[in-house]
């Protein structure tokens, strides 16, 4: 009688973590050069959005090939996301001078409200972003509006995936050292991927009730999304 390690539950998952195991690692590779953080994240969720739909399909060649298809639109989606963040991170630094500078302790809150706000959305963009390039076919802005837009609409999702991308970066102020260098291990061969895993069963939900709503109209949407998938 022959093994089927398929009908294996232990066997299945051990394969399951193995492939989180080497899309973490191509991620940081990839990833490296810093600018190429972009069509890394893009790749990562090309084949995550379909890993969390267990449709199958080859690990190595699925990242590159859509690390290349990609490459153009998520860099210079990336490098638009990091300089507004810069912009935000340095105007925050500057902020608590505001109130020494001009008396007013309110001015000062006022413009932290600003860039909070401002901050926040850019989280939402960020969420999105990627996994829209990974599953759909648009132009970069369209793609920049479709964010904010999918995002109000499903904002109880978008502030659990917001929440899957901060918890990890609270966690580790109120981490030991001993804690912070195991988790930094375990995040090295399963973090990125994991966390990409988490988002991907949500971001299917909500992509299933885009296109569900896009086949009925297409209003809610700056355009038409077309799916790479089709």
């Amino acid at each position: 009688m022959r093994l089927n390690l398929h009908d294996n539950p232990i066997a299945r998952a051990l394969g399951r973590l193995c492939d989180l195991v080497i899309l973490n690692i191509l991620f940081i590779i990839c990833s490296i050069p810093i600018f190429t953080i972009g069509a890394a994240t893009a790749a990562l969720y090309t084949v995550m959005l379909k890993f969390v739909k267990d449709e199958e399909g080859y690990i190595f060649s699925g990242f590159f090939v859509a690390f290349k298809d990609n490459f153009k639109k998520a860099t210079i989606s990336w490098l638009i996301i990091l300089v507004i963040g810069l912009t935000i991170a340095f105007n925050f630094s500057i902020t608590g001078d505001i109130g020494e500078i001009t008396g007013l302790q309110w001015l000062q809150l006022v413009f932290i409200g600003i860039f909070s706000l401002f901050s926040l959305i850019l989280m939402f963009v960020y969420v999105y972003i990627f996994p829209l390039i990974a599953r759909y076919e648009s132009p970069i802005k369209n793609t920049f509006v479709n964010s904010i837009l999918i995002a109000i609409a499903k904002l109880p999702y978008t502030f659990l995936l917001v929440l899957i991308h901060v918890l990890p970066v609270i966690g580790i102020l109120f981490l030991d050292l001993e804690t912070l260098v195991m988790g930094f291990t375990i995040w090295l061969f399963v973090g990125f991927s994991g966390v990409a895993w988490l988002n991907s069963k949500i971001l299917r939900k909500v992509f299933e009730a885009v296109d569900s709503r896009e086949d009925q109209d297409s209003t809610d949407l700056e355009v038409d999304l077309t799916s790479e998938d089709d």
